[in-house]
């Protein structure tokens, strides 16, 4: 059986090395579904399926206040309540963002930051490059005058100097010490480039006031559901203490993962990757009526092999051999591609279209889907040919001699391939048309501002 394959493998190369043609067109045909598939794969899979870059990430849950409306942020003492009462947690921290004005001697610059509670990042598991963490007495007020800034923002407006630790830069007029620098991946796609304490004055703790956001990790072994039901709790006995303000608020505990990703996003993201999939529907449709067109060229070879007693199963498995060479050297060719379209999709996207924890790139579960995407290419549009091949009739192509003309079956097959990608291309071009229609529209908007 080895011995059949590598025969085969061999004769299928020096046969389409002998049509440099069909051969170059077939390839590049193929590298260039496959590439845009991986390539838009490979941003589909990092963003929707990829653990997040934190140890036990599936621990990770945001609790949101909730209403009859829906989710919405937390208040202050809400927060403090439920990292009191609330038992299925390890931690519970919350976070704010907005707009911060930072100045140096150098230069001013506006950027956005976040303030978070000292064990943000011990809950996140996230570590600082150089200098410390914020403690906790830097959640208190009056000794919250620290700062950690993104390694973005270190690199940019700072020169990457090490000697920035323990220097002042002001915040929106206020003088502040930095004390850590973040290490440069994930957190520099976040939109905040730097970080305060979130400290508050015992007078400022209210309930009226929903303003924050609030991120948990749940103790080993407890599920979702079980801190839903816990929290449902609290809020209940929230409700009764304090009914002028927590009536009619509920708790919900939400998964970490593309919790913040709306899912028109997501639906979006499985379109595009439809659309690159029509495209390599188009090409293997394309490349099957080539083959299909040689094949008729080659049909005294194939009665040939016949009549010295090729059996029709040793004939299917060289011409599907020369298709599956065909789509491997497409593939290949495709994951190069595949490469180089990563690296621009990266380079133009912002930061804030995608999650900032979905590092785009091309990584192994990438390659097993472009491999077993090669292989299914191959076999989709050599299937067809290697079909026909087999079917005809050795006595008509022997008395043709050289003469070759198609049998009917095979003209029709043709027929249907055209007809079939010319419907694919339409309804390709017909979404697109569509999209960017919608897309116009939403820039005509009148927001009346």
């Amino acid at each position: 059986m080895f011995g059949m394959l590598k025969q085969n493998i061999f004769y299928g190369i020096r046969t389409l090395l002998k049509n440099p043609g069909f051969t170059i067109t077939a390839v590049l045909t193929l590298a260039l579904g496959i590439g845009a598939t991986t390539a838009i794969f490979s941003v589909v899979y990092t963003t929707l399926f990829e653990p997040m870059p934190y140890p036990k990430p599936d621990q990770l849950v945001v609790v949101w206040s909730k209403t009859t409306e829906g989710r919405t942020q937390v208040s202050s003492a809400d927060f403090f309540d439920w990292k009191q009462r609330a038992r299925s947690f390890q931690y519970m921290e919350a976070w704010t963002g907005g707009e911060a004005n930072i100045s140096t001697q150098d230069r001013p610059q506006q950027i956005l930051g976040s303030a978070m509670t000292p064990g943000f990042n011990t809950l996140t598991g996230s570590k600082v490059m150089l200098g410390r963490d914020f403690l906790p007495e830097d959640g208190e007020v009056g000794k919250d005058k620290v700062i950690i800034l993104s390694n973005r923002l270190w690199s940019q407006h700072f020169g990457s100097d090490r000697a920035i630790l323990g220097q002042p830069i002001r915040v929106n007029g206020e003088p502040y010490t930095v004390v850590g620098v973040t290490p440069p991946g994930f957190l520099d796609r976040l939109p905040f480039q730097l970080w305060v304490p979130l400290a508050i004055a015992p007078a400022d703790i209210n309930r009226e006031f929903h303003w924050m956001s609030v991120m948990g990790r749940l103790k080993d072994g407890v599920t979702i559901a079980q801190a839903q039901a816990e929290m449902d709790g609290i809020a209940k006995q929230l409700a009764q203490e304090y009914p002028k303000t927590n009536a009619n608020f509920g708790v919900s505990v939400e998964p970490l993962h593309l919790d913040f990703f709306p899912k028109e996003k997501q639906r979006n993201l499985w379109l595009l990757l439809g659309a690159v999939a029509f495209l390599l529907l188009i090409g293997c449709v394309n490349v099957a009526n080539l083959m299909l067109a040689r094949a008729t060229t080659r049909s005294r070879e194939v009665a040939l092999r016949a009549a010295l007693g090729a059996s029709r199963f040793h004939i299917f498995g060289q011409l599907i051999t020369e298709s599956l060479l065909v789509s491997i050297a497409g593939g290949l060719l495709g994951i190069m591609l595949a490469l180089w379209l990563t690296k621009g999709i990266v380079m133009v996207l912002p930061n804030d279209i995608l999650p900032a924890e979905a590092d785009i790139r091309i990584s192994l579960p990438v390659l097993l889907f472009t491999m077993l995407l090669t292989v299914l290419t191959g076999l989709l549009f050599g299937s067809a040919p290697a079909w026909q091949a087999t079917r005809m009739s050795l006595m008509e192509v022997l008395k043709k001699g050289g003469r070759t003309g198609g049998s009917g079956a095979r003209t029709m097959a043709r027929r249907v391939l055209v007809v079939a990608e010319f419907a694919l291309a339409l309804t390709l071009l017909a979404a697109g048309g569509l999209w960017l229609r919608s897309f116009w529209n939403l820039t005509q908007i009148d927001l009346g501002i």
